[in-house]
């Protein structure tokens, strides 16, 4: 049975990775905007080729309707429109970031931090810094979550 997990899993990865050079290959200035169609169901494999293949094409009107998506979108939408945000530092999404960055959707404020960390945003780290002496064993997760993305170095409490 182990033999077959390993399998399963180089077949699932050798599949991934082809759909992903495929997307990559066909994806182009005239058609870029079909994989926003792809942000309705959200998928840890797929954000950083979406979001870096769009970056590639980024113009007003993409990060417009990114940012749109960013605020009013379903959380998968969200989490795709942040991880476009890491590529494409726009400030315009700064307080949208901020506000899932501390989300109880893990990916969502994963990629929110990771965002806010190209834009150096020291407010959202000043608040993670503050959730760290919260009584809430939660907060305290979610602050040390956002440190992980953020990727500074930290004080931490005894």
């Amino acid at each position: 049975m182990k033999n077959l997990n390993y399998y399963l899993n180089f077949l699932f990865d050798f599949v991934r990775n082809n759909v992903c050079n495929r997307i990559e290959k066909a994806v182009n200035k005239d058609n870029f905007k079909n994989l926003l169609e792809f942000f309705d169901i959200y998928s840890v494999y797929y954000d950083d080729l979406f979001a870096s293949v769009l970056s590639q094409n980024a113009n007003q009107d993409l990060t417009d309707d990114i940012f749109e998506l960013l605020q009013k979108g379903s959380n998968a939408q969200k989490t795709y429109s942040a991880k476009y945000f890491y590529y494409i530092p726009d400030t315009v999404a700064l307080e949208a970031l901020s506000k899932y960055a501390f989300s109880d959707d893990e990916y969502l404020a994963y990629n929110c931090a990771e965002a806010l960390s190209q834009m150096r945003d020291d407010i959202s780290f000043d608040i993670a810094l503050n959730n760290l002496d919260s009584e809430d064993d939660f907060e305290k997760l979610k602050a040390v979550k956002f440190f992980v993305a953020y990727g500074r170095n930290f004080p931490l409490n005894d």
